[in-house]
């Protein structure tokens, strides 16, 4: 059973189409902005030079934001995502924070595909949202991300993402070599990443403490010359280690004289990555510069292949009975955990890191999403020790939402929409994650369940009271139940029950 899987896995891994999200070509694009300062002129975001980047006006005086940016792809396309690169410089000057992404087939008339807000980090930020014919792309920025007021924007690279189906270049008679290669403490050489099988990868050395630095650099010599329109690079699954970030692509004849056809930045994610450029070479190098993740000096790839020619996919017309997504939002941080305040915002909180969890760290980075402006604002809560990643989540009647338990198993906090204040609560009697809660007819929060953190079984019930702000068993309420037959045993087994309130203060 096993060897037919792994033969699936290579006949899946070299079919001869494939459907991926790659960027769009941009040699003949033209890019124009609001402002721009002497040196730093909108073209600057298209040219496929991570050094170089577009700037709005700041000598003598900034032009206030909100700034813009358009680029004219000459043609249409059906589009699902933009693809932005904060300058590359150290300076985070610029950064765009708040935004809009708009779209057009004439230049005049717009049609409003995604809003949010960038984290502030030097991270390439990829907006997906439904495909859509455009010609424009018009990105604004309404805040810069270091919230500090300033009234500037760049940006290093734009790019804009379509659907497509390309084939694969034949691999027969290709010999592969790399700068680096781990074959000590596993079996990672340069060819895993082009024997079609996904389960295998190419890994740089790291045997004995001995980690091979950045740059890393992975050679194809084709045996003869070929003409490509691009590179596949298909990066591992979790944990992630080695994902390559930024990257160049290089072309030889002769495999000693190199000429640079692409560069840019790639996502941290598992995704079949794709870049564009038309060469014709014996010679292909893929140079990683950064690590995706910036988890360490090692490169990694479980696949990588030549591309041949691509077709664009038409989006099929959506059914006119089901309704139509018009526009995504982004978050500076994956909410894991959302709450509707009173005032028709939302809360939103991750862990103690905006894409990541584990341990008990006693903090939570959070952000209040407004619907009315599309825009995010960010917060890392500190002051109630209190690590919120699969807690219980309600609302008192004052419209406070309270939050109990998860990575941080006993914590309560408090988050008051009228103040904007978090405020700690006193401690569960039993630590939970992952439990149940109702607010019950009183005004009163009942808890149970939640063997994800602070240990397994006998999770049984207690109930808040924001009067009193004290947390009390109820010895009646047991959690056995309530619990599943599940195969994970009490981890599993009381977690995310569905409870409603019902009359006489019952649930």
């Amino acid at each position: 059973m096993s060897a037919f899987l792994s033969l699936l896995s290579v006949c899946l891994l070299l079919r001869s189409v494939a459907s991926v999200s790659a960027p769009i070509l941009r040699t003949v694009w033209t890019a124009t902005a609001d402002s721009f300062n002497q040196g730093n002129e909108p073209q600057k975001a298209i040219d496929a030079n991570l050094n170089t980047f577009w700037h709005s006006q700041f000598n003598p005086t900034p032009d206030a934001l909100p700034n813009w940016i358009i680029v004219d792809m000459k043609n249409t396309y059906n589009i699902h995502a933009v693809g932005y690169l904060p300058r590359q410089d150290g300076n985070a000057n610029g950064r765009i924070g708040g935004h809009k992404i708009e779209v057009s087939t004439d230049g005049t008339n717009w049609n409003l595909a995604a809003t949010g807000t960038y984290i502030n980090d030097d991270i390439v930020k990829k907006t997906t949202f439904i495909s859509r014919a455009a010609r424009y792309v018009r990105l604004t920025a309404t805040t810069e991300a270091q919230q500090a007021g300033l009234q500037w924007t760049s940006a290093a690279e734009i790019n804009v993402y379509h659907e497509v189906t390309y084939d694969y270049m034949s691999r027969v008679g290709w010999t592969v070599s790399a700068d680096s290669q781990e074959t000590v403490s596993e079996n990672s050489p340069a060819q895993n990443a082009i024997d079609g099988n996904p389960a295998t990868l190419w890994h740089t050395k790291y045997n004995g403490g001995t980690v091979a630095p950045l740059p890393h650099w992975f050679q194809i010599d084709a045996g003869t010359q070929i003409t490509v329109e691009g590179l596949s690079y298909l990066p591992r699954g979790a944990p992630g280690n080695g994902r390559i970030g930024q990257y160049s692509i290089q072309v030889s004849n002769d495999g000693n004289t190199w000429t640079q056809v692409a560069t840019g930045m790639w996502v941290d994610t598992e995704d079949e990555k794709i870049t564009l450029f038309q060469a014709t070479a014996r010679y292909f190098r893929l140079n990683a510069l950064t690590e995706a993740g910036n988890r360490g000096q090692w490169t990694t790839a479980r696949e990588i292949n030549l591309v041949r020619g691509e077709t664009e996919v038409i989006p099929a017309a959506p059914v006119a009975s089901k309704g139509l997504w018009i526009n995504t939002v982004d978050f500076p941080l994956v909410p894991a955990a959302v709450a509707m305040l009173p005032n028709g915002k939302v809360l939103v909180w991750s862990s103690f890191e905006r894409d990541n969890f584990g341990g008990s760290n006693g903090f939570t980075q959070t952000a209040i999403y407004d619907p009315s402006t599309g825009e995010s604002t960010p917060r890392v809560v500190t002051n109630t020790n209190h690590d919120m990643f699969c807690p219980g989540i309600s609302t008192d009647f004052n419209g406070r939402i309270v939050v109990s338990g998860g990575s941080n198993a006993a914590k309560t906090s408090i988050y008051d929409f009228a103040t904007n204040a978090w405020t700690a609560g006193p401690d569960m009697k039993i630590g939970r994650g992952y439990q149940s809660t109702t607010t019950v007819g009183d005004g009163r929060i009942f808890n149970i369940g939640g063997s994800w953190s602070g240990g397994e079984g006998n999770k049984n019930g207690e109930i808040y009271s924001p009067s009193a702000n004290t947390w009390t068993l109820q010895s009646g309420a047991l959690v056995s139940p309530m619990q599943t037959q599940d195969i994970k045993g009490p981890y599993r087994s009381d977690n995310h029950g569905w409870l409603f309130t019902w009359k006489t203060g019952t649930v």
